[in-house]
Order: C-alpha cells, then structure tokens, then sequence
C-alpha cells in the first residue's frame, strides 16, 4: 500500500513538471496519481465527487491548451481565416508533432490562414504573434490548473 502511495506522489509530481514540457501529459498524470492514491487508501479521502471535479479540471485545462493559440490570434487582430488556421494549425502540430505540436501549430496555421486570405506580412505575423501569446498563456493556465488539482487532493489528504 506505501508503494502505491509513493506511486501516486510520483504522479503527480510528474503531471506538475508535465503541464510545461511538452511530452509529458500533464494534467492527466495528475488525476492518475490522485486515482492511485485513492485506490492505495480504499478511498478513504479521494471519493467520487473530487475525482469527478478533477476529471473537469483536466479536460478544461487540455481544452484551453488547445484553443489558446486561437484565442491569442483573434486578440492579436486574425480574421476568421486566422482564427480556423490556429485551430486546425492546433490540431495538425499536435497529430504531427506530437504536444510540442501545440504551440508550434496555432502559429503555422494562423499566419498561413491569414495568408491565404489575403492579409498582408505584417497582419499575418500579428496574427502568428498573438498565437505564440496565447499558446504561452495556455502552458500557463495549464500549469496553474495542475497546481490547483494537486491542492486539492492535498488538503483532502492532510
């Protein structure tokens, strides 16, 4: 049983570092380690409805990982063609290259959309610009989300 705790500590702390490197998936490390711990302790503390609340968290966390690229070019100015191209960029990046796709792809596919519909250099680099932006945003709240997942199972913990 102390392996398995150990087991869910590890997780954890996995999914933390995992919510800013790119190959590590985060947020699901996380709620795998607070599963692990609950099972370890016949689920003692961690029932149903917190797992049920961390499931939420990690599916908006990946979610606005997802869509943040979008989100920064649409604030940077992107038109519609921009906005589709950091999603599908998005989408492609991450079947391509893996979840360093994530951030590498909204960029791609937002200045390529603006591109092709017409925009000049300057507003598609915008619209590539606020995709970095908003990219970056996303490891960010990602990270805080991951934070906030560990907390709670914490404070049922202690």
């Amino acid at each position: 049983m102390e392996l398995l705790v150990i087991l869910a500590y590890l997780l954890m702390f996995v999914g933390l570092v995992g919510t800013l490197v790119p190959l590590i998936p985060g947020t699901p490390l996380i709620l795998i380690g607070a599963i692990v711990y609950g099972i370890a302790t016949d689920f003692a503390v961690i029932d149903g409805w917190l797992i049920a609340i961390l499931v939420l968290i990690c599916v908006a966390a990946e979610l606005l990982e997802y869509v943040a690229g979008a989100i920064g070019a649409k604030k940077y100015g992107a038109s519609k063609a921009g906005v589709y191209g950091a999603i599908i960029g998005g989408l492609a990046g991450i079947l391509t290259l893996g979840p360093i796709g994530i951030l590498i792809g909204p960029i791609i596919g937002a200045v390529a959309g603006e591109l092709l519909a017409g925009a000049g250099g300057s507003k598609s680099i915008r619209a590539g610009f606020g995709a970095v932006i908003g990219a970056v945003g996303g490891v960010v709240l990602k990270f805080i989300a991951g934070l906030v997942m560990i907390v709670i199972v914490l404070t049922r913990i202690w």
